[in-house]
């Protein structure tokens, strides 16, 4: 998905340009001088929104085409969990998550999940401490989409501690009960 220019069906009088707009996930019109007059000048923003309504359809297909091809490979995964191979399942949940990632913010639900099925998958091969990165990630994800305080950030930093605990990450662990107690207000012993 290349930025559309002012080539993308805008007249040439129009000289500005459409740019996506990372943040917002849609396109924006940079105006760099004036656009016409009268029919003119009505004309070429209807083509411009015009081009900005195909763009932003093409984008969110793509999106939604891209989602569905990575809840697809997490299906997969899951059939391969449920035969016991787990090092299967943990190569196709953190192949679905890169794919994630490319199309949805950072604190998506989405992403959230499979953070959670790829920690789950190095669980279930005894590799605790390399669990411990997908459950930090979806710790920072919650935190960023719900706030400090949620019951989902909580929940997360106790398995966060669960795992610090059982692969002997003492340092970490006493960082990660430290924060629990912060969010949930309990005084330090």
């Amino acid at each position: 998905d290349q930025p559309a220019t002012s080539s993308s069906k805008v007249p040439d009088f129009f000289r500005g340009e459409i740019e996506q707009d990372e943040e917002r996930e849609s396109l924006v019109v940079k105006e760099e001088g004036r656009i016409g007059l009268g029919n003119e000048k009505m004309t070429a923003l209807k083509t411009a929104a015009g081009a900005l309504t195909v763009l932003n359809v093409r984008k969110m297909k793509t999106r939604h085409d891209t989602v569905k091809k990575a809840n697809a490979i997490e299906s997969e995964a899951r059939k391969s969990s449920d035969l016991g191979q787990w090092n299967n399942a943990e190569q196709k949940y953190a192949e679905a998550l890169r794919i994630k990632k490319e199309v949805l913010p950072e604190g998506h639900a989405e992403i959230i999940k499979t953070l959670d099925l790829l920690a789950m998958a190095r669980i279930e091969q005894s590799n605790y401490a390399g669990a411990i990165k997908p459950v930090e990630a979806a710790v920072e994800a919650r935190r960023k989409a719900k706030g400090r305080d949620d019951l989902g950030v909580v929940n997360q930093l106790h398995s966060l501690a669960f795992l610090c605990r059982i692969s002997g990450n003492t340092n970490k662990l006493a960082e990660v009960n430290d924060e629990i107690r912060k969010v949930c207000k309990v005084p330090a012993m």
